[in-house]
């Protein structure tokens, strides 16, 4: 009677322990979760940022370092490639009368690879003698490479614009 007691006791208790770990586990498992998160959302926040002060050296930071990017602007026109990506962009920062805001309406991010819907508004003093904006969506791809978030695809929507 007394080596079931014994072994009811040591059943259970390694049952807790047991139930404990996966606990602790779990808890691990969700704070890696948002820190992924968070690390990946921050390179968007950069690459955001990149473009509104038109900081070549910034977005430069956000994207792979060479192979695929894929951008898609509002009149269809499409490149697939980092230096194309980033060629237009140093050209178009060196304008300096246009404005950017963005505001992050949806994001969702997994283990290597995260997305974002983006609302963009495009604002230049004059285009064609008169005020000009450009509301726009944009969805990003972001992919975790070799430890270290990139924004990798956009894709830009017209909303509504000026003529």
């Amino acid at each position: 009677m007394f080596s079931r007691f014994i072994f009811f006791v040591l059943l259970f208790g390694f049952m807790s322990c047991s139930q404990e770990k996966k606990q602790h586990e779990g808890a691990f498992e969700a704070a890696a979760a948002e820190k992924n998160k968070e690390e990946c959302m921050r390179t968007l926040q950069t690459h955001l940022q990149a473009v509104t002060e038109k900081n070549y050296q910034m977005l430069k930071s956000t994207v792979p370092d060479s192979g695929s990017y894929v951008l898609i602007l509002p009149n269809g026109d499409m490149m697939t490639t980092v230096d194309a990506f980033l060629e237009m962009h140093r050209e178009w920062f060196q304008e300096t009368s246009w404005s950017m805001e963005f505001s992050i309406l949806y994001s969702e991010v997994f283990k290597n690879s995260g997305f974002a819907v983006v609302e963009a508004l495009l604002r230049e003093p004059e285009r064609n003698g008169k005020p000009y904006y450009h509301k726009m969506k944009i969805s990003y791809g972001l992919r975790l490479q070799n430890g270290t978030w990139r924004v990798v695809q956009d894709h830009a929507s017209t909303v509504e614009k000026s003529e």
